[in-house]
């Protein structure tokens, strides 16, 4: 991920994440969660806070996924109530991450 900003940028890793998820196009062509965000409502998972100077790059990691239906994937970041979007890649996916798993519906 880099910053292409002028200026630096904070992020506030919640529990040692960013708030950064994965979204592909549907079969409509909409762009659509495949992962969904959780907020901690414990203080101590805001901690680490991590400085992004401009034209500075970082590593982040994902879930790479498979399936039968073929897509374009794209990942989306929010940082202060903004949110930011990388360009896309070419990829399948099973057409079921579209919906949320009752995991999240438990934790919501």
């Amino acid at each position: 991920m880099k910053n292409n900003g002028q200026k630096d940028v904070q992020l506030i890793p919640q529990d040692n994440k960013l708030t950064l998820i994965q979204e592909a196009l549907n079969q409509d062509k909409k762009w659509k969660p495949i992962e969904f965000w959780v907020n901690s409502d414990c203080g101590m998972s805001y901690l680490k806070k991590i400085n992004v100077k401009s034209e500075e790059i970082i590593g982040v990691s994902s879930k790479k996924y498979a399936g039968s239906f073929k897509t374009k994937i794209r990942f989306k970041l929010l940082i202060n109530k903004k949110v930011y979007y990388s360009n896309f890649i070419n990829t399948s996916i099973n057409k079921s991450k579209f919906e949320k798993s009752a995991w999240y519906y438990r934790f919501k």
